[in-house]
């Protein structure tokens, strides 16, 4: 049977805000959509990115390491975020 750990109270996290808490070797983010909550691990897929420190808009947080955007209600990736392409190699002087 799973566990249940105490993240917060929902008066800690506002309408539209997201909180980062490390509980029981666990660091994760709390959402509060208009009263609804929602947590997630607060390490972005890609990179060293915390989910807690991006920008919320609407139902959407944009990770503050590369510009990944997701669902917080689904998790569905909306906008990937920097992708690097290496166009041509070159060989540079001293």
């Amino acid at each position: 049977m799973p566990s249940k750990i105490e993240l917060c109270n929902a008066s800690d996290v506002e309408a539209g805000a997201v909180l980062k808490v490390e509980k029981a070797d666990l660091t994760l983010a709390v959402f509060n959509l208009d009263g609804e909550f929602f947590v997630t691990d607060d390490h972005c897929t890609h990179g060293p990115g915390s989910l807690s420190e991006g920008f919320v808009e609407g139902d959407v947080i944009e990770c503050n390491f590369h510009g990944g955007q997701f669902n917080i209600r689904t998790g569905v990736v909306v906008h990937r975020g920097v992708t690097v392409t290496t166009v041509a190699r070159r060989h540079c002087r001293a």
